[in-house]
């Protein structure tokens, strides 16, 4: 998702015109304001297809802080309406089931800022710690700039990969860099 500001955030379909992403993506922190549908702009895979953004939802109080040191974490999402559909998006995990065991694979893909143009892919990290109810989490897969709302996944028993949560940012605990993200059960009726 590149931001006609400036910058850029991964996102992933969950729907062939819905893009799941974090919220504060859409914030600017030097006007104080979120960004309009009009400046924002999604390419797919960086190189093909692209849509322009119809209105977005942020769930569910978009007046609450989702950036900063009075950020509510497991409100940094939103889903955007494309205006044309760009494919088939990935389901999420349905409700009920439980965060892979550490040691089971987790997947984390995103365009990073090490790595703008290029998808790249982590495999084998792990679920950290749950917090807040379980909606948000600490993983340890390499996320780094630009990878805002990269998708954290697993793949279920019958081989399909599911949507667990999206990266949110950096964090730190026990001393530890850790990457903190967004569990999709947060979300609600948004992503399903």
């Amino acid at each position: 998702m590149n931001r006609r500001t400036g910058g850029f955030c991964t996102g992933v379909l969950i729907a062939p015109d819905k893009v799941l992403t974090a919220a504060h993506c859409l914030y600017l922190k030097n006007t104080d304001h979120w960004l309009g549908a009009d400046r924002i702009h999604v390419v797919q895979n960086s190189r093909r297809g692209d849509s322009a953004v119809l209105p977005y939802v942020m769930g569910p109080d978009g007046s609450i802080p989702r950036d900063g040191a009075n950020a509510s974490t497991h409100l940094d999402w939103a889903v955007r309406t494309l205006e044309t559909p760009l494919g088939e998006g990935i389901e999420p995990v349905a409700p009920g089931v439980a965060w892979p065991a550490p040691g089971e694979e987790l997947l984390q893909a995103g365009f990073s800022a090490d790595s703008r143009h290029v998808l790249t892919l982590h495999r084998n990290c792990n679920i950290l710690e749950g917090f807040d109810g379980d909606r948000v989490l600490t993983h340890d897969c390499d996320a780094v700039s630009g990878d805002s709302c990269s998708p954290l996944m697993v793949t279920d028993a019958d081989g399909n990969v599911r949507l667990l949560a999206i990266h949110s940012g950096p964090g730190e605990t026990g001393g530890l860099t850790v990457g903190i993200a967004v569990a999709v059960k947060a979300m609600g009726d948004a992503v399903r």
